[in-house]
């Protein structure tokens, strides 16, 4: 879980970058710091949503399938599916039991 450092960090930057780019003399300099600094700014609260809601290991997965294993996992659709679900049902096994938990509580 991302801690409030983490998260005052991200903001911090996007928006220094935000402001460094402004200031550039020409528009397409500043355009693209601009559209750079929105594209960290939605990375990074993707990555915080992602984390909150334990979505974080079928995102690294679906990464490294679409990046470093691309090639097993064309040659092996259906596995690498299977892999997928499987990754997909255990995190919402862990929604149910953190609602279970929660409720019991009351």
């Amino acid at each position: 879980m991302p801690n409030k450092l983490t998260i005052a960090f991200f903001c911090l930057l996007s928006r220094k970058m935000l402001r460094w780019y402004q200031k550039e003399e020409s528009e397409e300099k500043a355009m693209l710091g601009s559209i750079f600094a929105l594209i960290i700014t939605v990375a990074n609260i993707i990555l915080i949503l992602s984390i909150r809601l334990r979505l974080w290991p079928l995102l690294l997965y679906i990464i490294l399938m679409m990046t470093a294993f691309a090639d097993w996992a064309n040659a092996n659709e259906t596995l690498a599916f299977v892999f997928m679900g499987v990754i997909l049902a255990g995190i919402i096994a862990s929604w149910i039991r953190t609602a279970v938990n929660h409720f019991r509580a009351y």
